[in-house]
């Protein structure tokens, strides 16, 4: 039980982290060696140094390089709902978390951009993650985020997009079957052309997850599980009919 209990501290402090801008702590949160790195959006990041340039670098930009809290710039992540399983030998374990708000907010008198100034942005985030114990210490082996709804707080969730491209709800933006497209925040052609950017890309049928016919919020998402159904012992799955 003392197992669950490191994971889950773990993964706490990480949010804590997040909030405060803290991203080259974050880079310390992660183990070394193979399988390492971070999944956001489909955009892989691959081993520490990959992890390092999502944080520091592309994060950092959109942070100003700060790395601590600054003016007018507010995120709070308030990590919830996290299931723990960890595997019979101890080392490693798997965490299904969500974030209930993920809200940043901008005050317009601090941001170099006014155009994105003065905004709250409400999201819905599931974190799937996996973890290792390296020196009897928890660290975050593989990081995967997908957010799967997000609109400004101003215009409300139910401000649905009239204009292709331009999606408040949902992952797809641009009706395809991948993730980068809509990934927010700057650049994210792959490195190295790009110096802060991912190490390859995935479709979401290649990272398992499923869209929803139906697209009952736009486009409804569901992450695999890594864990059965507790009563049934069954695998959770989707099936897209």
């Amino acid at each position: 039980m003392n197992d669950v209990y490191d994971v889950e501290r773990l993964h706490e402090i990480y949010g804590y982290q997040q909030d405060n801008l803290l991203f080259e702590d974050q880079v310390d949160l992660f183990a070394k060696g193979p399988g390492v790195g971070a999944n956001f959006q489909g955009a892989l990041y691959e081993g520490k140094d990959g992890v390092r340039r999502l944080w520091t670098g592309h994060w950092g930009g959109v942070a100003h390089f700060a790395f601590m809290p600054i003016y007018g710039f507010m995120i709070d992540h308030r990590q919830a709902q996290l299931v723990v399983d960890i595997s019979p030998d101890g080392k490693s374990a798997w965490v299904r978390a969500r974030t209930s708000s993920d809200q940043v907010v901008q005050h317009r008198t601090a941001m170099k951009d006014p155009a994105g100034a003065g905004t709250d942005m409400n999201q819905s985030v599931i974190y799937e993650n996996e973890y290792v114990k390296q020196d009897g210490i928890w660290k975050f082996k593989l990081w995967r985020l997908y957010i799967y709804g997000d609109g400004p707080v101003g215009a409300g969730y139910a401000d649905l997009p009239l204009v292709p491209g331009k999606s408040l709800m949902g992952n797809i933006r641009n009706g395809g079957a991948g993730w980068l497209d809509d990934v927010p925040e700057g650049d994210m052609s792959l490195f190295p052309g790009n110096q802060n950017g991912p190490d390859r890309a995935e479709t979401s049928e290649q990272s398992g997850c499923f869209v929803a016919k139906d697209q009952t919020m736009i486009h409804s998402l569901l992450v695999p599980f890594h864990y059965p159904n507790p009563v049934t012992g069954k695998p959770v799955t989707w099936v897209n009919k």
